[in-house]
């Protein structure tokens, strides 16, 4: 095992040593003279991070270091590196709601339908190796290649991805979202052969994967963010079908109120869901900002959202902030207020959990059944736990927050193929476990309680009345599922805190 603090200096560089240099040598000369670097394809910038930039002597020509979201973090070029001098690191000290990374320049992007993806590593903390594709009129799309563990030695992490037909030149990324430390060197992108998305991760210097239980169940939670119609009416029947319960974090506010029955569920669909064996979880009360709104108003706001939901009869212990907005203030009335609380971070989790910065893999309208096995590969990979994020449905997705129902129920297929451990978050946490919901649920017509069986699955079903298109206002489900009349339930809150107008069903 080469040793990370005394690595042998060859006489004479390798081939692709050499090669780097030379490029390097002309990208500096280029920008000596004034001219904006052009990588070509297959390259990523100084890949082995040895050449230092023209202008800027103490740091690596090519890349530049990034937080987003709050993070705070310091970025370094250390020496000696794996490959040669030097290497990259990044160090976080608080994450916020984001993450912190070194990336290359924007270069090329290979003419081939696939490409491999790769670098060397070494972490305190879980990380993601990702991609940034970058197209006319300022398109971008990130992707991600590879979790990567945390890992004590040079580890070498690398996936195969489809590459866009509109990308013109993309960024290459080793992502940091926690407290910790992580150093890279030696990427590398290249053409790869068609087939389904692969990931490999190895020992740097011995080259061969990492033993993998083969009898490891990877565990998958499907969760659905701010309560869209058309998922009810379009995915969640597919699920349903399968026996694959999911978590699901609902826009207090939203439900039955004037303006909103057109686009997200009503009460009757949560208590469907629950009924059904699913999760429910908040997701605020109006799609807040956390972050933006005065502190003295977020915990409030995170306990109203809360009481509503359980007046339900529904046992919450789970959030998601929107947007992924959160910050240390806001964390700490989150932590008082829920059990767990779910990001935006893309990767997979390995124990010990982060509670309360659980990641996750946002499905969009691009992914494809081959890329989500290629994510449930790795959690198997890594024994860990992958979380699927979902919002909307529609077979022609008018943007990226839409998945195809075909694909999904092709998704859905997938899990039950390769035996994943489908489980809603709560339960994977030990800290929820699926209880009948205690219903106060009367016939605003009759008085008569709505506790009846009959109706459990029609509620959200695709082939439900005129539901299946989406355009449900929210109202007639209730009456579709078995319900009589118009329905109200009885809650033991005070909404009008927030300006939420609930209603009765004509």
């Amino acid at each position: 095992m080469r040793s990370p603090t005394s690595p042998p200096r060859p006489t004479r560089p390798p081939a692709r040593r050499r090669r780097t240099r030379l490029v390097g040598g002309l990208v500096a000369f280029l920008l000596a003279v004034g001219a904006a670097p052009v990588y070509a394809a297959d390259e990523v910038p100084n890949a082995s991070v040895e050449l230092a930039g023209p202008l800027t002597p103490t740091a690596p020509l090519g890349w530049s270091s990034d937080t987003w979201g709050g993070a705070k973090a310091t970025f370094s070029w250390p020496t000696p590196g794996y490959e040669g001098d030097r290497y990259l690191r990044a160090e976080v000290s608080d994450p916020g709601s984001g993450d912190a990374k070194w990336w290359s320049d924007p270069f090329a992007a290979p003419s081939a339908d696939k490409v491999w993806v790769s670098d060397v590593y070494r972490a305190s903390v879980p990380t993601t190796l990702m991609v940034l594709w970058l197209g006319p009129a300022n398109q971008q799309q990130f992707a991600v290649i590879a979790a990567a563990a945390p890992a004590a030695d040079w580890t070498s992490v690398g996936g195969t991805v489809s590459v866009p037909t509109w990308a013109e030149q993309m960024r290459v990324m080793h992502v940091i979202g926690a407290v910790g430390w992580l150093d890279t060197d030696s990427y590398g992108v290249a053409a790869a052969s068609p087939g389904p998305d692969v990931v490999q991760t190895a020992d740097a210097d011995a080259g061969a994967e990492d033993s993998v239980d083969p009898n490891f169940r990877p565990i998958v939670s499907l969760t659905f963010d701010d309560g869209w119609l058309s998922a009810y009416h379009k995915l969640i029947p597919e699920m349903n079908k399968r026996k694959l319960p999911g978590s699901h974090y609902i826009v207090a506010g939203f439900a039955d109120t004037p303006g909103y029955g057109a686009d997200y569920v009503s009460s009757d669909y949560v208590l469907q869901l629950a009924r059904d064996g699913h999760e429910i979880g908040s997701h605020t009360m109006m799609h807040d900002n956390l972050v933006n709104l005065p502190i003295e108003q977020v915990l409030p706001n995170l306990q109203q959202s809360k009481q509503i939901l359980g007046d339900f009869g529904i046992n919450i212990v789970g959030f998601v902030p929107p947007f992924g907005e959160y910050n240390d203030a806001v964390q700490a009335h989150i932590e008082t207020t829920y059990a767990y609380s779910r990001t935006v971070k893309a990767g997979i989790n390995v124990e010990p959990y982060m509670t309360y910065e659980l990641w996750g893999v946002v499905v969009t309208a691009e992914m494809t059944v081959a890329d989500l096995a290629g994510w449930v590969e790795q959690a198997r990979q890594m024994h860990g736990w992958l979380i699927l994020i979902f919002h909307r449905a529609d077979e022609d997705p008018p943007s990226e927050s839409f998945v195809r129902p075909s694909v999904f129920a092709a998704m859905m297929d997938h899990l039950v193929a390769v035996d994943a451990d489908v489980r809603p978050v709560g339960e994977v946490l030990g800290v929820w476990q699926w209880q009948p919901p205690v219903e106060e649920v009367v016939d605003v017509q009759t008085g008569k309680g709505f506790d009846q069986p009959d109706g459990v699955g029609k509620a959200y079903s695709a082939a439900g009345g005129d539901g299946g298109d989406g355009s449900d206002d929210g109202c007639t489900a209730g009456r579709r599922g078995g319900g009589a009349g118009a329905l109200a339930l009885v809650f033991a809150f005070s909404a009008c805190l927030f300006g939420v107008m609930r209603r009765h069903r004509a």
